[in-house]
């Protein structure tokens, strides 16, 4: 047994209960990992709160199936690199600072809406409605690599561009469509600008005009 401060038992430690350690618990080992390991029927969890408080205010938590970072009351869970924030949750999703790579050959999926992938043969963001099953995307897909292609909706969206719908795309200005696709090519509500010339169609007619004058019908 340990009989004073400052001794050192060599072998196992069992205790049935509670450790309380005023300060610090230290843990090492000179030829290996130091470790600590918890088990319990239902798993395991390491709370970190506040001195004296009631509860827990973060808890890492393992049930077997899953692993958890949780907080108890609406305060983030934040990842850092070089001490630098990185990550930060929200009460609504995840907050990121800097870039997100998906790595050469995989692809990533948030929230089964938005999926982007990055291999030697498809590149491409994906928009997806989990409701209908209609999917669009932009990017430069495996079956044509020479131009970055914009598409959709469509019924699937790893079809070829020979199987999408006439459905299209529209771009909007202030709130009203001011752009956009058809089955025939493209659609323009307002006027075209081309440096000093505007075309602009009204009553079925083009007016051309350059300095706000019409100078062609």
């Amino acid at each position: 047994y340990v009989e004073v401060a400052g001794d050192t038992m060599t072998g196992n430690l069992n205790v049935n209960g509670t450790i309380s350690a005023d300060d610090e618990l230290k843990i090492e080992s000179a030829s290996s990992f130091g470790r600590i390991e918890i088990g319990g029927a239902s798993g395991a969890f390491i709370d970190l709160k506040s001195p004296f408080s009631d509860d827990y205010d973060g808890r890492v938590h393992c049930d077997g199936n899953s692993l958890y970072l949780t907080t108890n009351s609406d305060i983030p869970v934040l990842l850092k690199h070089s001490n630098a924030e990185k990550m930060r949750t929200t009460s609504t999703g995840i907050s990121v600072t800097g870039k997100i790579t998906v790595a050469a050959g995989g692809s990533s999926t948030f929230d089964n809406v938005i999926e982007i992938r990055d291999d030697t043969n498809d590149t491409r963001i994906l928009f997806n409605r989990t409701d209908t099953g209609s999917n669009a995307w932009l990017g430069i897909p495996s079956w044509d690599s020479d131009a970055f292609k914009i598409y959709g909706p469509t019924a699937n969206g790893t079809e070829p561009a020979a199987n999408y719908t006439n459905q299209g795309w529209s771009l909007y200005g202030g709130g009203s469509v001011v752009l956009a696709t058809t089955s025939t090519g493209i659609s323009v509500t307002g006027s075209v600008d081309f440096g000093n010339w505007t075309i602009t169609e009204s009553g079925g007619s083009l007016y051309f005009a350059t300095g706000g004058t019409n100078k062609m019908k």
